[in-house]
């Protein structure tokens, strides 16, 4: 795990839009859950994709569009593409929220997890919010620490 904190601590420092680096992170942890969940050459090109610079990521909508395309080349999701963006879709209205309240979620962790299951379903599966906590904490520590 050590080994994606340093991936992500230079991805942060790599970035333009510093302010996009929790949603991403946060919906990359949300895209590769059981997939490839903890894979280092997944991560490894995450990181690099995410700050190549051909791509910019200043808004949602980035977020989202990068992983339409990131999705489509990277073989693990070859036979899981569309599942994978739908379920990202789902989380849209959690996102536009959490971009506001990124540092008030840093502050109380336990609220993201409330406002995780309010905005998606109450029944999210116990298993994605706390992998989907475990890259917050860990992205929001190289943010705001």
């Amino acid at each position: 795990m050590e080994y994606i904190a340093v991936l992500l601590e230079d991805m942060y420092n790599d970035m333009e839009y510093k302010e996009m680096f929790l949603p991403l992170v946060l919906a990359n942890a949300i895209v590769c859950y059981r997939l490839v969940m903890y894979d280092k050459n997944y991560w490894m090109e995450f990181c690099k994709k995410a700050t190549d610079p051909g791509v910019t990521i200043k808004d949602l909508e980035d977020v989202y569009d990068f992983f339409r395309v990131f999705l489509t080349e990277s073989p693990q999701f070859e036979y899981s593409y569309e599942w994978r963006i739908n379920h990202l879709e789902m989380f849209k209205d959690f996102f536009k929220d959490f971009f506001f309240r990124q540092k008030y979620f840093f502050k109380h962790p336990e609220e993201l997890e409330k406002w995780m299951k309010q905005c998606v379903w109450d029944d999210l599966e116990i298993s994605l919010l706390n992998f989907t906590k475990e890259f917050f904490d860990i992205a929001a520590r190289i943010k705001y620490i």
